[in-house]
């Protein structure tokens, strides 16, 4: 074997594992954390995100001085468009989330308020698949910051 061949099969067992600044698993789907909105300050649709391959999300807010309600949607249509209102031709759902910190439900409809605080907030969504999953942010004041990682639970 050459030793391209042998440096190549070596770099590609070093990134399964998560070595070299890689986080990949099984056959290479990455599973870091990805930024669905940064440092906004309006009101915003995130950028939707491909979890398709995913049982479970995990959404990360961050607030700054943030008053508004985050609400986190998921869509099974490979064509959605969240900043589009929902219509047959355009099929997306807000989502229920956990919240992380004391298991309490949040109902997809309500959404999460903040009042003014400046915190760090962790929700987890089971989406069984669902094809694209986003945040949304409807802001009165301050910035807020949303991310999302996707996992199976293996």
């Amino acid at each position: 074997m050459k030793k391209k061949g042998i440096i190549g099969i070596v770099v590609s067992i070093l990134a399964l594992f998560g070595y070299g600044g890689y986080q990949m698993v099984g056959a290479g789907v990455y599973t870091g954390e990805r930024t669905v909105m940064d440092n906004v300050a309006t009101t915003t649709v995130g950028t939707e995100f491909l979890t398709n391959d995913y049982r479970t999300v995990i959404f990360t807010v961050m607030n700054y001085a943030a008053t508004g309600t985050h609400k986190f949607a998921c869509s099974d249509q490979e064509d959605v468009d969240f900043s589009s209102s929902i219509s047959q031709t355009n099929r997306w759902d807000y989502i229920q989330v956990i919240d992380r910190e004391d298991g309490s439900a949040l109902d997809g409809d309500d959404g999460m308020v903040s009042t003014g605080a400046s915190e760090i907030r962790s929700f987890a969504a089971n989406i069984d698949g669902a094809y694209y999953c986003t945040a949304m942010w409807t802001r009165t004041s301050g910035t807020s910051s949303v991310y999302l990682r996707p996992f199976n639970n293996q």
